[in-house]
């Protein structure tokens, strides 16, 4: 037992005396918005999955090229870009 006679619990993911754990505790019950997760709950769950782009099936890739400033500039007249 711990000096001065209190003991000791450990939860909420750290060591709180038994008045503080039953202080949160409390707290935690008189909360409407909080959820008892049951088991079945938990075996239901599925990690989060972040929707992003889909992946493209020939995806483009970058090139570095030099050419002369009169190509370039051909290249530039004749296209979007």
């Amino acid at each position: 037992m711990p000096a001065g006679g209190q003991q000791i619990a450990e939860s909420h993911g750290g060591t709180l005396s038994v008045a503080e754990d039953a202080a949160v505790n409390a707290g935690i019950e008189a909360d409407p918005d909080t959820l008892e997760v049951t088991d079945e709950m938990a075996a239901q769950m599925r990690p989060f999955r972040r929707a992003g782009r889909p992946p493209l099936e020939s995806p483009k890739e970058p090139v570095t090229m030099r050419v002369d400033a009169d190509v370039l500039a051909t290249i530039k007249a004749t296209g979007r870009g």
